[in-house]
């Protein structure tokens, strides 16, 4: 009796704990795309160095939450066998668009006569992105509701 009590409770804690921290992942990429966008147009309404120094490293910071938990959603959204291409595939999209940024910054330079589009325009990209991820997780949050009618083993 003691021990079948104490592997219910383990069963419900882990259970628990992964809806927690999938949950955590999806709304801390959208939490980071939003402090990127909100940055990146900040930056084109900067009026000195300090502030341009001070919104750039906020940047900077959500940037990276972008960074490290993006392959964690792939593991997270993607089946294992398929993670090693899903990985190799989102850098071989996002690689060759980094080769035409000098081009869209010189557009910017040359139609525009300022840098403040590309900020703009990159701030935007970032808002999109993140109401992606809130459109993501909350088909993940459907489906996965879905899963657990449909089966009555909570996890591990």
């Amino acid at each position: 009796m003691k021990f079948s009590l104490t592997l219910e409770l383990h069963q419900i804690l882990c259970f628990l704990v992964k809806c927690h921290v999938a949950q955590a992942r999806c709304y801390f990429i959208v939490l980071c795309f939003l402090g990127t966008g909100i940055f990146s147009i900040a930056i084109s309404f900067s009026q000195n160095l300090t502030m341009l120094l001070t919104l750039v490293a906020f940047y900077g910071i959500f940037e990276t939450g972008v960074i490290i938990t993006f392959p964690l959603l792939i593991a997270q959204f993607i089946e294992v066998k398929k993670q090693a291409v899903a990985l190799a595939s989102s850098n071989a999209l996002s690689s060759p668009t980094v080769l035409l940024v000098p081009f869209i910054i010189g557009y910017f330079r040359d139609r525009v006569g300022s840098y403040s589009g590309v900020f703009f325009v990159l701030g935007v990209l970032s808002f999109s992105s993140s109401l992606i991820w809130l459109v993501a997780s909350y088909l993940f949050n459907k489906q996965r509701k879905q899963n657990q009618s449909a089966s009555h083993i909570l996890c591990c």
